[in-house]
């Protein structure tokens, strides 16, 4: 089952990284007190407040937080937060959190990826528990070492809770997504000839249909396009002249999602255009929307 633990994040191009500065050692900085479990609510936020681990600090036990998807039979997949207890000594976690993090490397490029760090918890025999920094790579990943540590301990599971639904079960049941954006009004596509969408043979598509609610389809059915109907489609796609003028809104829209080539998004009702991926507008008739709807 895969596991959201320390994730990483493209936030863009590459960013310069400036001359080089002395990284302070993570230990140097304050430490930060904290509940026991998950006290925030995105473990993964990167602007939570870390600290240092004193140099006479003693953890008794590790508290870890993590999500993962999760299918719930009959009520679709949900993100699951995770709160989970290894008991014991980890004097070699501890040096490995002291450690400084990597500085800025000198008139090169790093990769414009923001990294999360792991969410976990150290504990004394007291009671007290602090969340600790975790100390990064050159450019800014946390230390391989410890996530590695982290993953070995012996956990025992003190609480699962559902946190989001992540997919509905008729999402799961036709691998649909939930909702799609109605691209037909919110890109405004011009009118135009097409051409050949998809290659010959073009598989077998999947047709996911929709309720239009504001500017959103909410998912009403899923499918494959198989036999004859593909051909057909196919064929009434690629011949398809550039859309007439509309005045009648559509309520209803298909996503057809091709094994390979572009998506078409298909009025069902309304004009009966349909948006190519090259945002471009095309006109269909009801024989060739039929195929689309069950």
């Amino acid at each position: 089952m895969r596991r959201l633990g320390t994730a990483a994040l493209v936030i863009g191009a590459a960013v310069a990284c400036g001359n080089p500065v002395a990284a302070p050692k993570v230990a140097d900085t304050p430490p930060v007190w904290v509940e026991v479990g998950c006290s925030v609510k995105d473990p993964l936020d990167p602007s939570v407040e870390r600290g240092g681990v004193p140099a006479d600090f003693v953890a008794n036990s590790v508290v870890r937080c993590r999500s993962e998807p999760r299918e719930v039979p009959g009520e679709g997949t949900w993100t699951v937060q995770i709160i989970e207890r290894a008991d014991g000594p980890v004097p070699e976690l501890l040096d490995m959190l002291r450690k400084p993090s990597g500085p800025p490397p000198a008139n090169s490029i790093c990769p414009a990826i923001g990294y999360a760090k792991p969410y976990f918890v150290l504990v004394d025999a007291e009671g007290r528990a602090l969340l600790p920094d975790v100390p990064t790579s050159t450019c800014g990943k946390p230390h391989d070492e410890v996530t590695r540590f982290l993953d070995k301990l012996p956990y025992r599971t003190v609480s699962e809770t559902r946190t989001g639904l992540v997919g509905s079960v008729r999402s799961n049941e036709t691998g649909c997504p939930d909702t799609w954006k109605d691209t037909i009004v919110l890109e405004s596509p011009k009118a135009a000839p097409g051409g050949a969408m998809w290659p010959d043979p073009a598989g077998t598509p999947r047709v996911c249909t929709y309720l239009v609610d504001g500017d959103t389809g909410r998912l009403a059915n899923g499918f494959s396009l198989k036999g004859p109907a593909v051909s057909a489609l196919r064929s009434a796609l690629d011949t398809a002249g550039p859309a007439a003028g509309c005045d009648r809104p559509h309520t209803r829209f298909a996503v057809v999602l091709p094994s390979m080539g572009g998506t078409a998004t298909v009025e069902l009702d309304g004009c009966l255009r349909f948006q190519r991926s090259d945002n471009t507008l095309g006109q269909l008739d009801k024989d060739a929307v039929a195929v689309l709807t069950r």
